[in-house]
């Protein structure tokens, strides 16, 4: 998912910070423009669902305007949303596992630089 981003190891430490600040802009807009609208997607969907009586009782109660709104349509747009959900989230995380592995390695870096200053 995020083989064109290295591990930290072996740059140094100017291209580490510079790989730390664009994976946060990355993580930042992936936020903004695509998990949480995905949220807000499934969040809606599933209103919809209660709306209509769907899941909470078993019972479908169908408004004659939604009546080509069927019951799996309906279903199927609640699991298509969760699942762009689910894979905004696995990006999501990975590019933060991938960010935290650089703010680590920064970290170390410094705190050498400062105990080897420091001698």
């Amino acid at each position: 998912m995020l083989e064109h981003i290295p591990p930290p190891d072996d740059r140094t430490l100017r291209e580490r910070i510079d790989t730390a600040l664009k994976l946060s802009r990355e993580l930042d807009e992936h936020l903004r423009q695509t998990l949480i609208p995905a949220s807000r997607r499934v969040r809606r969907a599933a209103e919809h669902e209660e709306a209509t009586g769907r899941g909470r009782t078993g019972t479908l109660k169908v408004d004659a305007t939604e009546e080509e709104d069927t019951p799996h349509q309906r279903d199927r747009a609640v699991r298509h949303a969760v699942d762009a959900l689910l894979e905004a989230d696995r990006f999501a995380a990975a590019k933060r596992v991938r960010l935290d592995q650089y703010c680590r390695s920064i970290r170390q870096s410094l705190r050498d630089e400062l105990a080897g200053g420091a001698k």
